[in-house]
């Protein structure tokens, strides 16, 4: 009960409270099940401090959930500063659960303990596209291959490997920012890059490094495909679901779509007509995230897929979700609203109930330390589900970061993410702006930075 209860807290975003009833459950004889799944959670809930590595290590004492909790054993003792035996917990998962995605996680984290050996990194990442070929974590690997090299000045080997990965995995979100890259090693080299510009531009015009292409080169955003039109089908009988979204039963229709996605089993590449159609009767039944979901799911083979997408779809899953709310606070916060929409839209994907990891709630993830010192007065998990107050808190948070910053995105964007110290090394960085971005010390921030102003572009191409 206590460990059903604890999950309920968490959703609700109260982390101290989910604590103490997980801690409070493990004092009981509990199933090794549970007992496993507490611990876990338990884990998760501390690893920002100094009580994960005990919490893990008896997670892992339960086949099922063996190996996240060694992976995330071994997170938990390198960010103590615990090298050795961090590497023992990675390997450990590499060694029992060889096929597992874990043991992907913990190569691609073992690499990032070596970096000071440049050769022994690249082996590892090199073992990660060997075990996991055509996978998100061979994409990472390649990149960081090339990485390694381009640091070390070595631009033929590194645009050599960008090239090789963005071929391989044309469809993978890495292989914009490789081919993006690929072109800034060739002039490093004093070779003209035009080629490999044009084809992400052409490629993958609305991604971040599409939209950083198409600047460099001039040119303009690309068109916008007109709606499609939308009916019951003429040459055959309709499916019980489009039946039901003819007769405005949008929830209902959604479901049933849902339930033929289910039972197709079609991972990853679900068909595209369906998922429209959820999103369209989600957005109609009000279930903004939902349809977000599913429009994203099929608009990503316009992103990355060199395929095309109508306006539709594209404002399916990047819509004017709480429109009127946001002008009114990126007005008072004096922030363009189209950058608190894309904000908005990372953090939480429009669902004002959601909860983060680190305990942010709410449409724009705020902290309810950090509501509670911009609006004067304690904010709760419950005030920041608020769609209002969290688009007013969240918005005079990011404006007061761009006016410190003197209107520059990026270190606000790392102040809102990883908080103002951060941004501050950041914004003291000179030079080339890719570098800049490509340099943020945090993975997590790095990408959330770059999604954002993707999005972003998105939003100003498609409502501008």
């Amino acid at each position: 009960v206590r460990v059903e209860r604890a999950r309920r807290l968490l959703n609700l975003g109260e982390r101290d409270a989910a604590e103490r009833e997980l801690a409070t459950a493990l004092h009981a004889d509990l199933p090794l099940a549970i007992a496993a799944e507490a611990w876990y959670h338990l884990g998760l809930l501390r690893l920002r401090s100094g009580g994960a590595v005990y919490a893990f290590r008896q997670a892992a004492r339960y086949p099922a959930r063996a190996a996240p909790a060694l992976f995330w054993l071994g997170t938990a003792l390198a960010r103590t500063h615990r090298r050795a035996e961090a590497r023992a917990a990675w390997r450990s998962v590499e060694q029992h659960y060889p096929t597992s995605i874990w043991t992907a996680r913990a190569l691609l984290s073992l690499a990032s303990l070596t970096e000071d050996d440049w050769r022994v990194t690249d082996g590892t990442l090199a073992e990660v596209d060997r075990r996991f070929p055509g996978s998100p974590f061979a994409a990472e690997a390649f990149w960081r291959r090339g990485w390694l090299r381009w640091r070390l000045g070595r631009f033929a080997e590194a645009e050599a490997i960008w090239r090789r990965g963005a071929d391989v995995l044309s469809r993978s979100p890495r292989a914009p920012a490789m081919l993006y890259w690929a072109a800034k090693a060739r002039e490093r080299q004093g070779r003209g890059a035009r080629v490999h510009l044009e084809h992400n531009a052409r490629r993958y015009p609305l991604t971040y490094y599409g939209q950083r292409a198409r600047s460099r080169l001039g040119w303009p955003a690309p068109a916008r495909v007109p709606p499609q039109g939308e009916g019951l089908p003429a040459d055959r009988f309709a499916t019980a679901h489009e039946e039901l979204g003819a007769l405005g039963f949008h929830r209902e229709a959604a479901n049933e779509a849902e339930a033929l996605l289910t039972e197709a089993l079609l991972p990853p590449d679900r068909d595209p007509a369906i998922l429209r159609f959820i999103a369209v009767h989600r957005s109609r039944a009000g279930e903004i995230p939902a349809s977000v979901a599913a429009a994203a799911e099929a608009v990503a083979a316009a992103l990355y897929g060199g395929s095309t997408a109508d306006t539709e779809l594209w404002t399916l899953a990047y819509p004017r979700a709480y429109w009127d709310q946001v002008r009114v606070a990126a007005d008072a916060a004096r922030v363009d609203p189209y950058l608190v929409l894309a904000v908005t839209r990372e953090e939480s994907r429009f669902d004002p109930r959601a909860v983060s990891p680190a305990g942010a709630v709410g449409l724009m993830q705020l902290l309810p330390e950090t509501a509670s010192a911009l609006a004067g007065r304690r904010m709760t998990p419950r005030d920041l589900a608020d769609p209002g107050i969290s688009l007013r808190y969240g918005s005079a948070y990011l404006g007061g970061a761009l006016r410190r910053f003197r209107g520059s995105v990026v270190p606000a964007l790392v102040a809102y993410n990883a908080g103002p110290a951060a941004a501050r090394r950041v914004s003291r960085q000179p030079g080339d702006p890719d570098l800049v971005i490509e340099s943020i010390p945090f993975a997590e921030t790095r990408a959330y930075v770059q999604r954002v102003l993707e999005t972003y572009g998105i939003y100003r191409w498609l409502y501008k």
